[in-house]
């Protein structure tokens, strides 16, 4: 799974261009609440998450982002990171 600080989406999507876009940060996190609702009308994002092997948060430099996905490529190589059947997934 990806994520990113709400802070961090929120200036990302400012700079996207969308016709859809949401004007505030105070309706960006209104958004968010609502995709993270068990309503299963929404997108239930958090149960993703949940269900990963592996959470990777991109918070950093396009360049510190695909270190990351390195690492995870790698430790699946190596036979580190396995597909989890109970516990935490490795932060990376």
């Amino acid at each position: 799974a990806l994520d990113a600080p709400t802070e961090i989406r929120y200036q990302r999507h400012t700079q996207q261009e969308r016709l859809d876009k949401i004007k505030t940060y105070a309706e960006f996190v209104a958004s968010e609440k609502r995709e993270e609702s068990a309503d299963a009308a929404h997108q239930q994002l958090h149960f993703c998450v949940k269900l990963a092997d592996a959470l990777v948060i991109n918070e950093g430099s396009k360049d510190s982002f695909f270190a990351k996905l390195d690492r995870v490529i790698h430790d699946i190589e190596l036979g580190v990171l396995k597909q989890r059947t109970t516990g935490k997934q490795p932060v990376y």
